[in-house]
């Protein structure tokens, strides 16, 4: 199709605008930016979207007319307390080496997971382990326990139950969400899995599964919560 030097200006400025866009609070427009694309977003409807004044708003008018609407049905199945433990934090890479996982995501380095050190030395904890059904947000999640006198587990509550109970994630998959890193501008978590037998190898597309090798992953942890895992928390003193 013939452009004329208007049509390429108007890409030009679509172009600088979407960019803005996507600096919008909570980088809530990356999935409607993805949506938009092939929907005529024209560039006056983008430079009224773009200014701070209106961003709010846009967010909230964009989501009711690209995203489908979310019904919340997220209910907890189990909840199974776990024995007190002792969490003396080190440097992210040495509280991961002893872990001894068979297998580490090449992306947990530690310059994306801040440790937080109390000063108290060994601290002791009450860990709890949450079964969700349903679909809802992680914010639901995250109320949850603090309407229960609970918290979400860090990085450093997951290392040491990694390495404090080895043969947990051999039967589930735990996952922590109180230390987030973002990833590719998504927010994501670490999960302590397993997975096959001991000559079994993971077969491509298929899913880690609770087995006999014990893995440390990333795990999504924003939107809409559709997982079986257990969620790491921790009682409140």
């Amino acid at each position: 199709m013939y452009k004329s030097d208007g049509d390429t200006k108007g890409e030009k400025f679509m172009g600088e605008k979407m960019k803005r866009l996507i600096d919008i609070p909570a980088r809530k427009l990356l999935l409607l930016i993805n949506n938009l694309s092939g929907a005529g977003f024209s560039s006056a409807l983008a430079e009224k979207v773009s200014l701070d004044s209106n961003a709010a708003q846009a967010v909230e008018l964009l989501e009711k007319a690209f995203l489908e609407p979310k019904v919340s049905s997220l209910e907890v199945v189990r909840v199974v307390p776990i024995e007190p433990m002792y969490v003396s934090t080190g440097s992210f890479n040495n509280m991961v080496t002893l872990g001894e996982y068979d297998y580490v995501d090449d992306e947990i380095t530690e310059d994306r997971w801040i440790i937080e050190r109390s000063g108290k030395g060994r601290v002791q904890k009450e860990p709890v382990l949450l079964r969700f059904f349903g679909r809802g947000k992680t914010e639901e999640v995250l109320a949850y326990m603090e309407e229960n006198d609970l918290c979400p587990g860090k990085v450093e509550d997951l290392l040491k139950l990694g390495e404090w109970r080895p043969e947990l994630q051999r039967l589930v998959t735990v996952v922590q969400i109180g230390s987030v890193a973002l990833y590719g501008g998504y927010p994501m978590g670490l999960c302590l899995g397993g997975y096959g037998g001991p000559e079994d190898e993971e077969e491509e597309g298929v899913l880690p599964k609770p087995g006999m090798r014990r893995t440390l992953k990333l795990r999504s942890v924003g939107g809409m919560w559709e997982s079986d895992d257990f969620v790491l928390a921790i009682k409140k003193k």
